[in-house]
This record gives structure tokens, C-alpha cells and sequence, in this order.
């Protein structure tokens, strides 16, 4: 059972030949060998330790190689590494790269008269004037070339401004040159240096909507040429000169309810603040991340969302093309990333899950995600959805109407970019089960951002956000 949900996991991103590090690979473990991993990460990483150092930083790393091995395997769809921080202790961890919680969220709301209805206030016709139609099955702007690249915040806790700078290079890329080839990136250091009389505290503190509020009620954002990234707190600097894009309102969404999140995420990228700062979620390296001590309400990282998807799974285990294991490592290049609708517009939308709870493990062949009551997540789908979910399946498999103990199952997840570098997550990218109790609080604290999209462009060309 355990190996072969093991291998399931393994599929679901494109993890190109990444060790795995569990019981399976490394079945026999000793201070000699976890040392050699360390030797090798601090090589990798450009780190070096003196004596006392070295042997302070070998014993957090042996630590933590010994909780990514035990996690690994387990029931888990997540997949733990020894990512730029493996050698951390996780208090260390949340003290240089989490951000102060976010306060009381019940004050936090009632103080934001900008919290809004998505649902009755951003209908498919969207603010550009063309109809969305139905949701598209899956969804990425960076598709689109709307996003820009993964950056690197350094040991200052200002996820908060890089989330809120992606967001509105993304907006002002879609709102003023959609079909351009070259995306402006927004000054972080701008946001870090002069948002402060919005509530912002530099590396310390901040969410997405003061920066917002801050831009919006400012002469506008520099580039991130113009007004550099420097990982600490300076003062606010003459910029008005060297405007690249204004922003004239805001939409905060706070409901906790995902449908409303990906309405907005069709309209542009998202910046969320959620529970950043567990041991799974600082060792996080692939798969779709679920944590069941994953907090709703304690707020501490700022991402961006930039889309959605679902992976499909046969009961047997496989997803399409051939497994690309070899040896003790995995490779998917061979499949070309996810299976998934990348393409799809259909009418049947059913990325949506049930709230069960696996209480056995011999349930594992009835949808992927079917764990036992260890991780306590469930991907059996909503049976009202079955008859959509059959006949997009039975398109992946070229028609052949395959019985239904046949047809593919999904599990969902969010596409979010973070602001830690290439060395965590997918190369800097989380993917976050997607519509399950609002894991992790991913619409507890959501925002987009409006632009006015610059004169010199034609904002009319903009196209639908099909897929």
C-alpha cells in the first residue's frame, strides 16, 4: 500500500530527478551518511560552517533528514526535501522568513470596509468588458505571460510585499499589455521602504491590501529597475518621476470561500496571506501540500496565486505515459508534467471535493488522495459530479467509454509562486490542495488589485483568461 502511494506521489508534479528521501530509498540510516547528504547540501547551497558551527547546523539538518525520511514514508501527497532550509530549527525558520501573524482577523474584517461579496460584486463580466463564460477546468497565468519570475526575499520578512508587487505587475501586464511579450516588474523595495503609514513594518510585518492602499493613495509603482530589492529597510525614496503603473481600488476577500477565490483569480493573480510556518511547510519540496495542522486563522506567509488545477489518476496508479522511475531517483519529464485539462473550457466544472474522511487504508484505489486517517484527507469526488467528471475523463482517454470502476479520478490544488527562491517547493512554486476547508487559510485573506491601464496602450485587445 505504502509504496504504491508512494509512486502516486511522486507523479504529481514534474519533479525532474529529484532524490526522495524516505524508508524505500534509504532503508538503513547513520550519522556517517546523513552527514555525507550534509557535506553535499552545504555544498549545493554555497554554505560553510566553522567547527562549532558545523556540528550545531549537522545536528538541526540530522534532525530534520530524519522527519523528511519518516514523513516521506508515510500517507502523505505531499513530499518533504532538504530544501535551502534544511538546516533550520522551525522556530528559526518562522522568525526569519514568516511574518508576525496576522491580528485578530474578526477586527481585521470589521476595519475593512473594502471586504466585499465577490459573488454579487465580480460577476464572469469581468471589469475588461468580455464575458468569462463557464470556469475553465484549469488555469495559469503564467501561461499568459502575466507573472513574473521566482524571486528571493532573503532573511527580511517581506513575503507581504513581494506577494503584493507580483500582484500588481501581474494586473498592470494584463490591464495595459496583454499580448506583449515583456512583463515590468514592480519595485518590491518601494512597497518595503514607503508603505508604511499604511500599517506595514518592513521585514516585520505587512499584508498585500496596505500595500495596495499604499499604492493606490501614492503617485504609483517604480520598477523594480528603477527602485532595486536590497533585504532591509531604507528610506523612502524620490520616485515620482519614474512611474510605471498606477492602481485605483482594491477587492479584499475574506469569506474563506474558495469559490470566490477563484473567481478573482480569473480576473487577475492573488495575493493571500496563509499558515506558513510548520516543519512540513519549510521542508516542503513537491507534491500537492496538505497538512492537517495547517491553521486557517494564523497568518504568517504571503504568497501569489496564479492558478488552479487538478491531477488525474487511474486506479492503477498511473497517470499517462511511462513511470520514469530509475533506481532511487524519479524522473517525469517523460511525461510532460501534470495530467491535466490544461486546455479545457468545459461547462462540467467538478475540481470541487467531498469533506469525508479516510477511515481505512484499503480505500486507496477509489480516488487519488484516498489516505488513511494518518494525514485524514479524502479526495473522493462529490457524487452529484460523477457524470461530468466520466465524460471528461472519457476524452483524456480517447473516447473509449471505459466502465466507470475504470474512469480517472482528480484531486485539486492551487498554483501558488513564493518568494524564497528556486531551492523550495517546485522550484519556488507551491501547489496547495485546492477547495478543502480553506487549507491553510488560502481565502482567509485575499486580495487583488484594480489597475489603470497606462494611455499608451490599447486595454481593449485584452483576451477572455480561457485556457
Amino acid at each position: 500500500m505504502k509504496r504504491l502511494l508512494l509512486f502516486i506521489y511522486l507523479l504529481i508534479v514534474n519533479i525532474e530527478c529529484k532524490f526522495i528521501i524516505n524508508k524505500l530509498t534509504i532503508p538503513t540510516v547513520s550519522d556517517q551518511l546523513i552527514q555525507q547528504y550534509f557535506k553535499e547540501w552545504m555544498t549545493n547551497n554555497n554554505v560553510l560552517y566553522d567547527n562549532d558551527q558545523f556540528l550545531y547546523r549537522f545536528e538541526i539538518f540530522k534532525n530534520n533528514f530524519h522527519y523528511i525520511r519518516e514523513w516521506n514514508s508515510g500517507d502523505s501527497p505531499t513530499i518533504l526535501g532538504l530544501n535551502a532550509f534544511a538546516d533550520l530549527e522551525n522556530e528559526e525558520f518562522r522568525s526569519l522568513y514568516n511574518m508576525l501573524p496576522v491580528a485578530n482577523l474578526d477586527d481585521y474584517y470589521q476595519n475593512h470596509p473594502q471586504n466585499i461579496d465577490v459573488k454579487k460584486q465580480f460577476s464572469f463580466k469581468s471589469a475588461h468588458g468580455y464575458d468569462l463564460g463557464p470556469r475553465p477546468m484549469s488555469f495559469d497565468w503564467r501561461k499568459k505571460n502575466a507573472v513574473g519570475p521566482i524571486q528571493n526575499q532573503g532573511r527580511c520578512s517581506s513575503s507581504w510585499a513581494f506577494s503584493a508587487a507580483g500582484a500588481m505587475t501581474s494586473t498592470h501586464k494584463i490591464d495595459s499589455d496583454p499580448l506583449g511579450v515583456d512583463i515590468t516588474i514592480l519595485s518590491t523595495q518601494q512597497l518595503l521602504d514607503c508603505a508604511g503609514p499604511y500599517g506595514t513594518e518592513g521585514c516585520l510585518y505587512g499584508t498585500p491590501d496596505q500595500a495596495f492602499d499604499y499604492a493606490i493613495n501614492s503617485q504609483g509603482m517604480v520598477s523594480s529597475l528603477g527602485y532595486p530589492y536590497e533585504g532591509y529597510n531604507t528610506t523612502c525614496r524620490s520616485y515620482e518621476t519614474d512611474v510605471v503603473a498606477q492602481f485605483d481600488s482594491f477587492e479584499l476577500l475574506t469569506s474563506g470561500n474558495e469559490e470566490d477565490l477563484e473567481i478573482m483569480l480569473l480576473k487577475a493573480p492573488v495575493s493571500v496571506v496563509i499558515d506558513g510556518g510548520l516543519l512540513s511547510f519549510q521542508l516542503y519540496q513537491g507534491g500537492v501540500y496538505y497538512e492537517q495542522a495547517c491553521n486557517n486563522l494564523t497568518l504568517t506567509a504571503s504568497l501569489l496565486v496564479v492558478g488552479y488545477s487538478y491531477a488525474t489518476l487511474s486506479p492503477s496508479g498511473i497517470l499517462s505515459g511511462s513511470t520514469g522511475l530509475t533506481g532511487n531517483r524519479i524522473s517525469l519529464s517523460a511525461l510532460g508534467g501534470l495530467s491535466s485539462s490544461a486546455d479545457s473550457t468545459s461547462t462540467g466544472y467538478t475540481a470541487s471535493i467531498s469533506s469525508s474522511w479516510a477511515t481505512s487504508s484499503d480505500s486507496a484505489s477509489s480516488a487519488w488522495g484516498q489516505l488513511t486517517s494518518s494525514s485524514g484527507y479524502s479526495g473522493q469526488l462529490n457524487q452529484n459530479q460523477n457524470q461530468n467528471q466520466n465524460n471528461i475523463e472519457q476524452d483524456k482517454m480517447g473516447g473509449n467509454g471505459q466502465s466507470s470502476k475504470e474512469q480517472m479520478n482528480t484531486i485539486p490544488y492551487w498554483t501558488l509562486v513564493n518568494s524564497w527562491g528556486t531551492n523550495w517547493g517546485e522550484n519556488g512554486v507551491l501547489y496547495l490542495i485546492k477547495d478543502y476547508h480553506n487549507a491553510c487559510g488560502i481565502a482567509s485573506l485575499a486580495t487583488t488589485i484594480n489597475s489603470i491601464p497606462n494611455n499608451s496602450k490599447d486595454s481593449s485587445n485584452s483576451a477572455a483568461p480561457s485556457e
